[in-house]
């Protein structure tokens, strides 16, 4: 783990990306690799995703899992970006499109850095359907 941490804190200092791990697959054909850029910005590689989940989107959390979570320790992270994030009751959150191989930037709302994310999902509201995950390792910097 130790190393981990030492290569996330070069790399939030010199710019570089740190691979955090592989999203799951569970359903739809969700994969990607995690990375972070820095403390506020997570980028996704190669990501797929089917886009047929009419209420789907990126979520991550401070604690618990994607199935089990409180909702105030929760955001959605809108791709693409515009300026505005989102709680995860709120309607006006942007759906999630198909993708294929997509290299994908995602920003963090203000009150949360990545050292603190327990977990990330492409998760579907109206089904309450996690279709895939990554939980972070612990420690990461």
């Amino acid at each position: 783990m130790l190393p981990l941490l030492v290569l996330a804190a070069t790399a939030i200092v010199t710019c570089k990306k740190v691979k955090i791990g592989n999203i799951s697959t569970l359903h739809h054909a969700v994969s990607g690799e995690l990375y972070a850029l820095d403390d506020k910005t997570l980028m996704v590689k190669n990501f797929n995703y089917d886009g047929a989940g009419p209420d789907t989107f990126f979520r991550i959390g401070k604690e618990g899992t994607p199935e089990n979570t409180n909702e105030d320790t929760t955001a959605i992270l809108a791709h693409l970006f515009e300026g505005r994030h989102y709680e995860y009751r709120n309607q006006d959150a942007p759906i999630l499109k198909a993708a294929s191989n997509e290299d994908l930037t995602l920003i963090l709302p203000e009150n949360i850095k990545v050292s603190e994310i327990k977990w990330l999902s492409v998760y579907d509201r109206k089904f309450d359907v996690d279709f895939g995950n990554l939980m972070f390792p612990e420690n990461i910097q």
